[in-house]
């Protein structure tokens, strides 16, 4: 995965080196309902417009799966607790088996012992 992270981050930062250094006129941004004019590269324009896209893309994505996070919270809790229940009635059972073997050889007698019957 670390690998394919550099073999697409390289170019893309090939393409963008070019791209600002192709593209360094002035661009004169006026603000519409402000009197204020700014003066920037065209590569920065874009290359800032870029990563504010990406940065508000990311961010509606994050808020829209948080439903989705909340319900893998919720599953994971409720598989913790099933698994500490499962846990509980293994002992349980461990100890019930336990108690009928101990059971079991209180009640048989000795095979030297023979026992009597009324019959």
């Amino acid at each position: 995965m670390r690998y394919l992270s550099w073999i697409v981050s390289i170019p893309l930062a090939l393409v963008a080196i070019s791209f600002a250094v192709t593209n360094r006129e002035p661009v004169i941004l006026g603000l519409w309902p402000l009197d204020a004019v700014l003066t920037v590269p065209s590569f920065a324009l874009v290359l800032v417009s870029l990563v504010v896209g990406f940065a508000v893309g990311g961010l509606v994505s994050w808020l829209s799966a948080g439903r989705h996070r909340r319900a893998v919270r919720k599953e994971r809790a409720r598989a913790d607790q099933l698994q500490r229940d499962l846990d509980a009635a293994r002992l349980h059972a461990a100890d019930l088996e336990k108690r009928i073997a101990a059971a079991d050889r209180v009640a048989t007698p000795p095979a030297d012992v023979k026992v009597m019957s009324l019959r």
